[in-house]
C-alpha cells in the first residue's frame, strides 16, 4: 500500500442538507485516491449528518469517520482529525 499523500479533514455538525455536495466535490478530484485520506468528523450532530457520513464510508475506501459523543465545537473536532490522521 502506498503512503497516504494528502489528509482533509471535514468537521460536521448538523450539515445534513450541504454535506453529501462537499463530499461529492472530494470523491470527483482527480487526486490519486489510492494516496488520498477523508477523514469525517461528526461532532455529535443530531441530524441525519451522521448517516450520511457512513454511507459515504460505506462506498469508498479512502474516506472514514470519527463519530464523537460529545458536541465540543470545531476547535477540538479539528484537533481530533490531526490526531487521527494516517501519516
Amino acid at each position: 500500500m502506498k503512503k497516504k499523500l494528502l489528509t482533509i479533514v471535514v468537521t460536521c455538525y448538523n450539515i445534513q442538507d450541504e454535506i453529501a455536495e462537499c463530499l461529492d466535490s472530494i470523491v470527483r478530484t482527480n487526486f490519486p485516491k489510492e494516496r488520498l485520506d477523508v477523514l469525517l468528523i461528526d461532532d455529535s450532530s443530531t441530524d441525519k449528518t451522521a448517516v450520511i457520513l457512513d454511507s459515504y464510508v460505506a462506498r469508498y475506501d479512502f474516506i472514514r469517520v470519527l463519530h464523537k459523543t460529545n458536541n465540543e465545537g470545531i476547535s477540538a473536532a479539528r484537533n481530533s482529525g490531526i490526531t487521527s490522521r494516517t501519516w
